[in-house]
């Protein structure tokens, strides 16, 4: 970009708006058209939806979701859970959601998942509906040979059409105000986007925020660090009583499992998706739920995840594939770079 910075790009489509890139975080905002919104009564918001709850553990972040990312020398695992709830209720809505999809293409070997408010439908009668995990897998289908230099540009520019797509449904539909973005004050988050995987042959991850603010929406997407282990996203309270060693709750006694006692540098692919599992179905268990009565019952459902490596790619691991039933994905074999279903 020049060297520079902090460059501040214009993208060729008016509704795009300004580019900013600060270092290894981009910033992108769009106004979209004008409209009048509809009352958010009218709006399902659908997904992971519960203001997210941060702490300082290093291992957890506490969000109303399962989604464990796990990485060693041989690769990458995405685990999540399947279920989604209603925002206000906390009523689960579907358990066979799906938050984890392969992404391949030119040069790239990936994986995302997805946190957030996925769906945006009608309440009462025939409202408009936008759901956002369509968008993504469409995005991802038509840049499949998109090939830029690094994962932070593809991440953004994928992310960067589900904000243009929110932006022109404005007026049509409401935006979710259920997730603060803490620190930002009047700002929500709608969607979280994870990026994991190989890309030009090196191991990279990528987070991505959709936010918006004042009728404006707007992305910012952070190049992360790479740390051999896994990060749990859910219930810190769980995490805590099942995966501490020496102090683990004796209610949970029934999900600990051997790879729990192994060191980050011993575990496999298989231990970390085995972990996640457990800990999923601890989070959904009566013992689970007691001990963390807001956010564990947001977590249960079908548990799904992915491998990505550079000898297979990206690939269901195996007992742990999702159905192809209510949001079928394609799987790109590295081997082949085509494309092709497996369940």
């Amino acid at each position: 970009m020049g060297g520079k910075i902090t460059p501040r790009l214009k993208r060729p489509d008016g509704n795009q708006g300004a580019l900013e890139l600060s270092g290894l975080c981009i910033r992108a905002q769009s106004n979209g058209t004008r409209g009048v919104p509809m009352s958010a009564g009218n709006f399902v918001f659908e997904g992971d939806c519960l203001p997210p709850q941060f702490s300082p553990s290093r291992e957890c972040i506490a969000m109303p979701t399962a989604i464990i990312d796990g990485y060693i020398a041989e690769g990458f695992a995405l685990i999540a859970d399947g279920l989604s709830t209603d925002p206000e209720t906390k009523v689960p809505r579907r358990k066979n959601n799906q938050k984890v999809f392969p992404a391949g293409g030119s040069g790239r070997m990936l994986a995302y998942a997805l946190y957030g408010t996925a769906k945006i439908s009608g309440r009462y009668g025939p409202h408009p509906a936008l759901d956002l995990s369509d968008e993504a897998q469409q995005a991802v289908m038509e840049l499949v040979n998109y090939d830029p230099a690094d994962l932070l540009t593809y991440a953004t520019e994928v992310c960067g059409r589900l904000q243009k797509r929110l932006a022109e449904w404005k007026g049509r539909i409401e935006y979710p105000c259920t997730a603060p973005d803490l620190g930002n004050p009047g700002q929500f988050v709608i969607l979280q986007v994870f990026f994991r995987g190989f890309y030009r042959g090196a191991p990279a991850k990528v987070d991505v925020k959709i936010v918006h603010k004042d009728g404006a929406v707007a992305i910012e997407a952070f190049s992360l660090p790479l740390r051999i282990g896994f990060m749990t996203v859910g219930s810190q309270k769980v995490h805590d009583a099942l995966l501490t060693r020496l102090y683990f709750d004796p209610s949970l006694a029934a999900f600990r499992i051997p790879a729990m006692e192994k060191n980050d540098d011993d575990l496999t692919l298989d231990d970390i998706i085995s972990v996640a599992a457990s800990y999923i179905r601890a989070c959904e268990s009566e013992a689970g739920r007691k001990i963390d009565p807001d956010i564990a019952p947001t977590i249960g459902g079908r548990v799904h995840a992915v491998t990505i490596t550079m000898r297979d790619g990206a690939r269901w691991a195996e007992g742990y594939a999702h159905p192809n039933g209510e949001i079928g994905i394609p799987i790109l074999h590295a081997a082949s770079n085509s494309l092709s279903s497996q369940t």
